[in-house]
């Protein structure tokens, strides 16, 4: 029985019940396409087989050393899916495209070039969102003149809290965190402040800011498509997420602003 294999880009191999990892015990090939670092990619693949939940994309380039994770693409059932993959915007070189489900992989050789990357304006101002995560997002800020990009995110926490938990004003497991960071043309890493002690609409007490939660880095590849991950060592809390604007109002204002 079949269970997964790429169609395109053209894989190393046809066969569909590769588990040796990384790519089935098959050897580096030809390159199968060139693509821009920095955009996105459509490909696709045949899950005759579901064993999980979702299909997993990794790029590597450094015959997997080490990989970076790309993409997840949620299914209900076996099938042929397409998939729009975003490549990493500053890595170059013969990379490996590499499909993973259950134990399943499946890999191309792929070549990736310098492309002219996405350069942050304020048009990038706006409420963003994870189509994974409903009903919580974040707030983006960039003050160019300082080059500076500021970061609300308004989430939940990370267990459900006990029944009996209970708040004056809100939810017990609503959360925000916090934090600013030095914008590098097309990304940012932002060290996370925890904000904490204090009351609603009230100067006292007066609230706490702890640095050092933790990191996010942002990297926005258009001006409606950004990828995002975030690492909480403390709280062994480590994930990535694609993120696309709640509305598209300000998608012209940005497009008008990287116009030369």
């Amino acid at each position: 029985m079949a269970h997964l294999v790429l169609v395109d880009p053209v894989p190393r191999s046809n066969a569909d019940n590769l588990t040796e990892q990384p790519c089935g015990g098959d050897a580096a090939g030809i390159s199968m396409g060139t693509y821009t670092a920095g955009t996105e990619i459509e490909i696709r693949v045949d899950v005759p087989q579901q064993h999980t939940p979702n299909v997993r994309a990794f790029i590597s380039f450094d015959d997997f050393a080490t990989r970076i994770e790309l993409a997840r693409l949620d299914i209900e059932s076996k099938g042929t899916y397409n998939m729009t993959v975003p490549l990493p915007a500053l890595q170059t070189g013969q990379a490996v495209l590499q499909l993973n489900h259950g134990r399943y992989y499946s890999c191309a050789d792929i070549t990736v070039v310098a492309g002219e990357p996405f350069s942050l304006n304020a048009g990038i101002n706006d409420a963003w969102v994870s189509a994974s995560a409903p009903f919580q997002g974040f707030f983006f800020t960039f003050y160019e003149s300082l080059n500076i990009l500021f970061l609300a995110w308004i989430t939940f926490d990370s267990e459900v809290p006990a029944p009996e938990t209970l708040a004056v004003f809100g939810a017990p497991d609503q959360r925000w965190a916090s934090g600013a960071g030095e914008v590098t043309r097309d990304s940012v890493t932002v060290n996370v402040e925890l904000t904490s002690g204090g009351v609603f609409n009230s100067a006292d007490p007066v609230a706490n800011q702890t640095p050092g939660y933790g990191t996010i880095t942002i990297t926005f590849f258009s001006c409606r498509k950004a990828v995002l991950s975030y690492s909480f060592p403390d709280l062994e809390l480590m994930g990535w997420m694609t993120l696309t604007r709640a509305l598209p109002h300000n998608e012209p204002l940005c497009e008008a602003l990287i116009a030369p």
